[in-house]
């Protein structure tokens, strides 16, 4: 992030503007500039901030997620079928344990329900393609977060990510994820 942009999102959240305000800002934590994360603190701390964490998706949103997707680039089988594709989310969604990230993975893999947990899908050259911003992020860790990340994943499957700590970011859990699904594909 610009130091520009930061600090003109702390000003925003350290000084009481006039009249209603409302400003969504979408950030991991671990790269957030520290001083916005301390303003944003801050604002928790004196009511002015509300903190929203997203939780996961259920079968309804990632059947709605899936049905934004565009019929001619969908992997989703009877896409065009309201009934076929509630039944496809709610599997899928229950794969990728409600992640919205792991779940477009496991589209992009062609993820099939007879499949897994075995493999992510019949398309791994269509999952890397669509992991290639985690890919760069794996790349980028430290060797010993590359390690742990490498360790957490021999664990066995996405669910594995519960094991990290609390404080690690919705990031972290997914790196975790797609070690795990790159794991399975080699």
């Amino acid at each position: 992030m610009r130091s520009v942009s930061t600090a003109a999102l702390v000003r925003l959240v350290r000084f009481v503007v006039p009249g209603p305000f409302v400003l969504a800002l979408a950030h991991r934590p671990r790269q957030t500039p520290p001083e916005l994360r301390e303003a944003l603190e801050d604002g928790v701390r004196a009511g002015t901030v509300t903190r929203i964490e997203p939780g996961p998706l259920d079968a309804e949103a990632a059947a709605a997620l899936l049905a934004d997707r565009p019929v001619s680039e969908s992997r989703v089988p009877h896409a065009h079928e309201p009934a076929a594709l509630r039944e496809f989310a709610g599997q899928v969604c229950a794969a990728a344990e409600g992640n919205p990230l792991l779940l477009r993975l496991l589209v992009a893999a062609d993820w099939r329900p007879g499949h897994w947990p075995d493999r992510p899908g019949t398309d791994i050259d269509g999952l890397l393609r669509e992991a290639k911003p985690l890919i760069a992020e794996l790349d980028a860790l430290t060797p010993p977060a590359a390690t742990a990340m490498a360790a957490a994943a021999v664990l066995g499957s996405p669910s594995a990510r519960r094991t990290l700590p609390r404080s690690a970011d919705w990031a972290s859990s997914s790196r975790l994820a797609l070690s795990a699904l790159l794991c399975r594909t080699g």
